[in-house]
């Protein structure tokens, strides 16, 4: 399956009915980022070493399949144990994967490195959660974890590896719930870790919201991916509960249950609420 493609045009109109993404921010960052290197994000060659995020999840693990698969990435991964209560989960996702992913690709993937760090910190996670904003979550939640990705990145130059890229795998509806989980969001840190790594080759993005390479799409393309490949969905972790199975009702949940529907594939993921997404978005209402 061919990632879609859109024209800038269709991406732009799309940005400017999100509701969270900032047109004029992306276009002022984008500026920004061409005058100090004279491009916005260019797609590291086949071979080239890159970091990524993984956290058990559908999207991250895609994303990865997609970096080994379709660009040939020599991908190194990392899973941050940031104190969740479905860590056990994830990392068996994790884990999972990573035999897979070595087995298909051992030139290119690596064993994930496992980073502990609570995020945000024990001693104010009490404070923050009773005053969570929906449309914030856990305040720099994102670009803490971004940093921790391009610290392993730097670090590899122990292990004679170059490494510029660090990719994530926020997608375009995560950003209706999210400001940190936007292109707007990720422009920002891309510049921001240039700048603050005083080398303008460093690149931060997110695969499916990268509109310079005509990107724009949603989970359920990711699924589809996913489907033509034969990569197990039903065997990465989503929901934030602590059971063994999926809820089914969290919004995590919710999403990846639309994630299928939406994409027309059939969703072999264990739930213990097995409503379709519609019925317990309404019921949530």
């Amino acid at each position: 399956m061919k990632l879609p493609i859109k024209s800038e045009e269709t991406i732009l109109e799309e940005i400017s009915n999100h509701p969270k993404e900032n047109p004029l921010a992306i276009n002022i960052l984008e500026k920004a980022l061409k005058e100090f290197r004279g491009y916005v994000f260019k797609m590291p060659d086949p071979g080239t070493p890159v970091v990524s995020g993984m956290s058990g999840g559908a999207d991250t693990t895609t994303t990865i399949a997609i970096l080994l698969e379709e660009f040939g990435l020599e991908v190194y991964p990392f899973f941050v144990n940031r104190g969740q209560r479905s860590y056990q989960q994830e990392k068996q996702s994790v884990e999972y994967f990573s035999n897979i992913f070595k087995l298909k690709y051992p030139k290119l993937f690596h064993d994930p490195i496992e980073i502990k760090v609570p995020i945000p910190a024990n001693e104010i996670k009490k404070d923050l959660t009773e005053k969570l904003r929906h449309d914030v979550g856990h305040p720099m939640r994102n670009s803490i974890l971004t940093e921790y990705g391009v610290q392993y990145a730097f670090s590899l130059a122990n292990h004679d590896k170059h490494v510029r890229n660090i990719f994530c795998s926020v997608v375009s509806s995560d950003g209706n719930y999210l400001y940190h989980s936007t292109l707007t969001a990720m422009r920002s840190l891309m510049f921001h870790i240039a700048v603050d790594m005083g080398d303008p080759s460093w690149q931060v993005t997110s695969l499916p919201v990268e509109k310079e390479m005509g990107f724009y799409f949603d989970k359920d393309t990711l699924v589809k991916w996913a489907s033509k490949h034969d990569l197990p969905l039903e065997k990465t972790r989503t929901c934030v509960e602590l059971s063994e199975k999926h809820c089914g009702v969290c919004d995590c949940c919710y999403d990846r249950k639309r994630s299928f529907e939406v994409a027309g594939v059939k969703d072999k993921t264990e739930y213990i609420d097995i409503r379709p997404s519609s019925q317990i978005r309404a019921n949530n209402n």
